[in-house]
């Protein structure tokens, strides 16, 4: 014998398994552009074993970050040759909402790198 449900009370469970789930609205990002210089020039610069370039003289290694959050933390490593290798932790700020603004006003980083 089958348990007896009221068709109300059916009627009530299905629409609420029926009913359509709204799409969350996609998070905000916020966005940051860090120009990284060292001291001396010509050092290549990794984070978490990728390699993101060398600099210059007058050539930064430049990054753009996005982020849900407000910020980014990144472990650098530096290299050179005849120079310790130097880790360093950057935190960097993620405070404009599109690319092209963070772009415009990037934060300027120089890391000096300690001699053998």
């Amino acid at each position: 014998m089958r348990p007896f449900i009221p068709a109300v009370t059916l009627a009530v469970l299905l629409c609420g398994c029926a009913a359509p789930r709204a799409n969350p609205a996609p998070k905000k990002l916020y966005y940051g552009t860090v120009n990284l210089f060292t001291d001396p020039p010509g050092v290549h610069v990794y984070c978490d074993g990728e390699y993101w370039g060398e600099t210059g003289a007058d050539k930064p290694v430049v990054r753009i970050y996005w982020n849900t959050h407000n910020r980014a933390n990144v472990n650098l490593s530096l290299k050179k040759r005849g120079y310790k290798t130097t880790p360093y932790y950057l935190v960097l700020r993620l405070e404009h909402d599109t690319r092209e603004a963070s772009e415009k006003s990037p934060q300027k980083v120089v890391v000096v790198m300690d001699t053998e």
